[in-house]
């Protein structure tokens, strides 16, 4: 079971401190100039991590991986602001400063929005000062998309930084300084080139083959390969997609229901939820469709032990997919709440999952008529196994169920190192 390893995240948040630390002591070793240089290392990495690179979230799951992005941005922000307290530079080298420097408050706000509506919603004081936040942001259309498309110009809070300390005399005349420096801007527009444009061109290229309507919000949408990079995809993954009517870099994650032919075909399970997915529904067969991918840790474990999945709602997705990867003599359970009958979706999916894997056990929950999944309901439903406390527990819905069930398991005795929660985040 892959989960997010926590030396990795230590390394991620400590690299921007010791890029900071010859800039520093080979530059003007002043506090004002230590928050200003550290403040530009964190933007480089943030700017990089944005981007989602793959040998990263192979390490990261990627909502840890967009926390730490979202923290850092904030944390560099604050320090651009301390920097600019302390600072008051005219001229070129002041107008390049204070462009960054506004400029990055500006993502700092997105980054708040994108941080409230994800994670912050369960502290209670500092939600209310969110709900404010996230009130502007609707008046003022501030969308995911348009988020997207704004992240295309954070490359440039990185360029006016350089062009700032380009511009002071006691800086640019300091070769060693410089040679740090600038090999870090070097360094970052090569990444940002490779990450940022590259990777998003060399992508796959699928077509819709098919569009079958589950029930009134939800479908299943199934894509054919077409040209491009082969995906290799395993059973609970997911991927991003972009469609002709997306903006400008702009991909959505989905899970993946099914896979055939080696990853020629894929199926998705939607729910249509906001205007995006509402337009999937309306894709006609022959549409092209951008797939970057592959991501997700949410894959069946190398071990014999039993594997358990917990979904809420449409969360049923990823966890059809890796079930069906499983050996066939390898045991099982799938426990799915949803709120209505009407909401029992992929039954053609979930027959089959039955028929190929017969050790394996589906149990649903209709919370209007049961009540949510809690402790004893979980309890109840895990007897039939004999080693419960050793299997693998994946949990995949939204981000308050995910974090009852967890509680919930950790209170019948099962260990948070068998434990995987994935989400998307938007």
């Amino acid at each position: 079971m892959k989960k997010t390893k926590p030396l990795t995240i230590v390394m991620v948040s400590l690299l921007p401190i010791l890029m900071a630390m010859p800039l520093f002591f080979l530059g003007k070793p002043k506090f004002k100039y230590l928050v200003g240089e550290l403040a530009y290392c964190l933007f480089i990495c943030d700017v990089i991590i944005g981007l989602r690179p793959r040998w990263l979230e192979k390490r990261i799951e990627l909502k840890t991986l967009y926390l730490v992005h979202g923290f850092m941005a904030i944390f560099a922000v604050g320090l651009a602001i301390i920097h600019e307290l302390l600072s008051h530079l005219h001229g070129l080298a002041g107008t390049m400063g204070n462009i960054a420097f506004y400029g990055s408050i500006g993502f700092a706000v997105l980054e708040l929005i994108f941080l409230s509506n994800q994670f912050l919603y369960d502290i209670p004081i500092v939600n209310q000062v969110l709900k404010v936040i996230r009130w502007l942001s609707s008046r003022l259309y501030i969308s995911r998309e348009l988020n997207l498309f704004l992240h295309l110009f954070t490359p440039f809070i990185v360029i006016f930084v350089f062009l700032h300390v380009l511009l002071i005399p006691k800086f640019s005349h300091n070769s060693n300084f410089m040679f740090f420096f600038v090999s870090y801007f070097g360094i970052f527009i090569f990444l940002y080139l490779y990450y940022g444009i590259y990777t998003k061109l060399h992508v796959s290229h699928y077509v819709v083959t098919s569009i079958n309507q589950e029930n009134n919000h939800s479908f299943e949408l199934t894509l054919t390969y077409k040209f491009g990079k082969h995906l290799k995809i395993k059973g609970g993954q997911f991927i991003f997609i972009a469609t002709p009517f997306s903006f400008i870099s702009e991909y959505h994650p989905f899970s993946v229901l099914a896979v055939k032919d080696n990853g020629k075909q894929i199926k998705l399970g939607i729910k249509e939820e906001g205007d995006f997915t509402k337009k999937m529904a309306q894709l006609q067969k022959g549409t092209m469709i951008r797939i970057k991918g592959v991501y997700g840790h949410m894959t069946a474990p190398s071990n014999k032990q039993p594997v358990i999945c917990i979904a809420g709602g449409i969360g049923i997705t990823p966890c059809i997919s890796l079930l069906s990867s499983l050996p066939t003599q390898r045991q099982g359970i799938l426990l799915w709440s949803v709120h209505a009958k009407n909401d029992l979706i992929f039954q053609n999916e979930l027959t089959k999952l039955v028929q190929t894997h017969p050790n394996v056990k589906v149990i649903c929950h209709i919370s209007s008529e049961e009540g949510h999944l809690n402790e004893n309901k979980l309890n109840n439903d895990l007897n039939s196994l004999k080693s419960k406390n050793n299997a693998n527990y994946f949990i995949c819905g939204p981000q308050r169920m995910s974090n009852s069930i967890t509680t919930d398991l950790e209170k019948i005795g099962i260990s948070s190192r068998h434990i995987l929660s994935e989400g998307f985040i938007f």
